[in-house]
């Protein structure tokens, strides 16, 4: 994932823009969606190599971002940071081929795992 392209989607603004200060200094070509709705065009549009999701997002009643996917051919890796909430976990989770990644919402860990996950050397 050479300078690859991330969708970071965001409860609201603040959670959007801390995940996304993680990258300041990095090659990647980064996204930002604050709601679902603009995150499913983001996919249908452009090609994304990774989705990172802020886990309040998969509590929201309307959340179907892993099910849009299947019925739009799309598989792109979802990375939840934080959301340890067993009931986030339940909501959202490896479906036919679509990976499901958590990570502690800690900036170091986030980057460490998306350079691993760039390399192709994706954390289990």
């Amino acid at each position: 994932m050479e300078k690859g392209r991330i969708l970071i989607l965001g409860q609201d603004k603040d959670s959007a823009y801390a995940i996304r200060n993680v990258f300041d200094m990095e090659r990647f070509e980064l996204e930002l969606a604050l709601q679902l709705d603009v995150a499913k065009t983001v996919l249908q549009e452009r090609f994304i190599d990774l989705i990172i999701l802020d886990p309040a997002i998969a509590l929201e009643e309307s959340f179907d971002l892993i099910d849009f996917q299947l019925d739009h051919g799309l598989e792109v890796p979802i990375l939840m940071v934080g959301g340890e909430s067993t009931g986030v976990r339940r909501k959202v989770r490896s479906k036919k081929g679509i990976k499901v990644f958590n990570v502690p919402a800690d900036g170091f860990k986030l980057l460490a795992f998306v350079h691993e996950f760039s390399t192709d050397k994706i954390p289990s």
